[in-house]
């Protein structure tokens, strides 16, 4: 009957990781070189925003990446309908 639990419990484990995985797919993070390609800026000015806090990082240890969600947002939040006035 050990055996049997043995066998549940990896497969709850299995599971959890299997949902875990799922979530990674929708949390994907970026590279600075990808960020600044998506938003179509150069790796200098990311770089600078970041030290200026103005994009939100996440640092792993050395690294420094973006999540894919937050590039949306940078975008959307920097979007002017077409029909208001120009602010340039």
């Amino acid at each position: 009957m050990k055996t049997n639990e043995k066998f549940h419990q990896s497969d709850s484990r299995t599971s959890h990781s299997d949902s875990l995985s799922g979530e990674n797919d929708q949390e994907q993070l970026l590279t600075l070189e990808q960020t600044a390609e998506r938003l179509a800026v150069s790796l200098p000015t990311l770089r600078a925003w970041v030290w200026k806090k103005k994009i939100e990082v996440v640092r792993i240890g050395r690294c420094v990446r973006v999540r894919e969600k937050i590039v949306q947002e940078v975008i959307s939040r920097n979007t002017c309908p077409a029909d208001s006035p120009s602010q340039f």
